[in-house]
């Protein structure tokens, strides 16, 4: 809701700019963008392999 120049400025350059390498003649929004889609993917599958780890162990190992 807040939003501050500084502050963003802040956060493009040293997120985008210094720790993802985006580099300065590139669109930072589009550029991040990407890199968050990944990010997001790459959470998404390790949650559904937690998922169905966890109910194969529930299923093998419950006893009745």
């Amino acid at each position: 809701m807040w939003r501050s120049g500084v502050a963003d400025d802040i956060e493009d350059t040293i997120l985008c700019r210094f720790l993802w390498h985006i580099p300065m003649e590139a669109d930072v929004r589009e550029e991040a963008n990407k890199i968050l889609d990944f990010a997001s993917s790459l959470c998404r599958d390790y949650v559904d392999v937690t998922g169905e780890l966890t109910f194969r162990f529930m299923r093998d190992t419950a006893t009745a």
